[in-house]
């Protein structure tokens, strides 16, 4: 089971919702744009929670591919 994520909102670019990332200590974040509404957050937060689910939370994946990949 995947560790609980620390939710952090962050000036993102307008294109950027949110993403989840790994730290070296195994722990995970939620990155969320503080420019988009909470309701936008909210879903973007559930998003990146399915996906730390699926532990698809690497650095090293190829985001485009995998959200492709998930949402067929």
């Amino acid at each position: 089971m995947p560790p609980i994520p620390r939710t952090r909102i962050y000036p993102l670019p307008p294109k950027v919702r949110g993403f989840c990332h790994e730290n070296p200590d195994g722990s995970i974040d939620i990155i969320l744009n503080s420019k988009l509404t909470y309701e936008s957050n909210l879903k973007t937060c559930l998003h990146e929670l399915k996906h730390i689910k699926d532990f698809v939370c690497k650095e090293d994946c190829d985001v485009p591919e995998l959200e492709e990949l998930r949402h067929k």
